[in-house]
């Protein structure tokens, strides 16, 4: 308390006293203005399980490099270069990233082209009078609802964030989301932390998936991996030889806490799926590979949030993370009951003679609630 004003320059030095590169930003005042925590952003330079001291000053060495932020926008698009990805966000139409490209070597290697190369969805069930109806929404579709913002631009970290709302073919809308995009300087992997909100009606509006889907620009895909409980993961070859079977489509789904499958089919909707392996909590990943590089999706807390569910195509080209899986039951978002149970379970209990009472549905209801999710991209 008392110790640096507002205005003090920080710098961080290395265990020889030499100043690194390093992002220090105030974060929180003491009363009488001091400066109480800041946060510092860098990256070390230390080996797995080795360790490196660093020092912060308040001197302000004038001799450290100074840090550029790797994100900028502009009217029309926010551009992102990492120094080892790149990527672009329209900010004129709907979208979740575009034109992405990693370094391989001293190559830029294009893994997802165009708009509609990285798709967020909802497949849902309408109800209607005893028919039942699949919608397929799409956040790609939303022409009038989406905005992008470059949140934050800093020399190690960029964050984007996208507001809009699923929309199908005939114009319907459903669910408001939010979606925030982070980069790390030198680094090819996106964080992507997603928001869900339900707008629809719990009774007759039955979620069947909610996912991402990327789609790999490279043609030839040399094969995919999906993760088992450990280790690096169940592969499956794919090689178009008319001795071998050629395993188009692989599918982990993890529809419990206790047990998840790999599946893998040759054709679908032509032949049965085959189980490839089962076990208990995956890690939740999967890569589909080609011949330039890979793209891989991990979903956070996989088995504890089920059914979450990857799936990789070959033909397709095409690598979908599910937040809600397809192959389990429809979510259901009625309440369990038409009474409420005063003496039991429900807020503000009467006491245990109070007789069960008829629940306001229209009241209290699923519409306005959300779920967020995260997911990890890599390429």
């Amino acid at each position: 308390k008392g110790h640096a004003q507002p205005d003090a320059p920080f710098s961080v030095h290395d265990e020889g006293g030499n100043p690194v590169e390093a992002e220090v930003k105030v974060t929180a005042f003491w009363p009488d203005g001091s400066v109480k925590w800041v946060l510092v952003r860098m990256q070390p330079d230390v080996t797995a399980l080795g360790a490196q001291n660093y020092t912060l000053h308040m001197d302000g060495d004038s001799s450290a490099p100074a840090p550029t932020a790797f994100a900028t926008q502009d009217d029309s698009t926010i551009q992102v270069d990492t120094g080892a990805l790149r990527f672009n966000v329209d900010r004129t139409r709907a979208n979740l990233f575009s034109d992405l490209a990693v370094k391989v070597g001293e190559e830029w290697v294009t893994m997802i082209a165009g708009n509609d190369g990285a798709q967020l969805f909802v497949d849902l069930e309408q109800v209607l009078e005893g028919a039942t109806t699949p919608v397929h929404f799409n956040a790609n579709n939303d022409a009038e609802q989406f905005k992008a913002v470059l949140e934050e631009a800093s020399p190690t970290v960029a964050v984007i964030r996208l507001d809009g709302i699923h929309r199908a073919e005939d114009g319907q809308t459903f669910a408001p989301y939010t979606v925030r995009l982070y980069a790390y300087k030198n680094d090819t992997r996106i964080r992507l932390h997603h928001t869900f909100i339900f707008d629809g009606d719990s009774q007759q509006d039955f979620i069947r998936a909610i996912g991402v889907k990327l789609t790999a620009t490279p043609e030839t895909i040399t094969g995919y991996t999906l993760a088992e409980e450990r280790g690096t993961g169940f592969p499956t070859k794919y090689i178009i030889d008319p001795s071998l079977p050629a395993w188009q489509r692989g599918i982990l789904t993890q529809n419990s806490a206790d047990a998840y499958t790999i599946k893998k089919v040759i054709k679908p909707g032509a032949n049965s799926l085959l189980r490839a392996t089962a076990g208990t909590r995956s890690q939740g990943w999967g890569r589909l590979e080609t011949s330039a590089g890979y793209i891989s999706a991990a979903v956070r807390n996989f088995w504890q949030e089920y059914p979450k569910a990857i799936e990789a195509d070959a033909v397709d080209r095409s690598l979908t993370a599910y937040f809600y899986s397809p192959y389990g039951d429809a979510l259901d978002l009625r309440r369990y009951s038409d009474l409420g149970y005063h003496s039991l379970y429900e807020a503000g209990a009467a006491g245990p003679n109070t007789p069960a009472t008829p629940f306001d549905q229209d009241k209290y209801n699923a519409t306005g609630i959300a779920k967020s999710s995260e997911l990890l991209l890599d390429f």
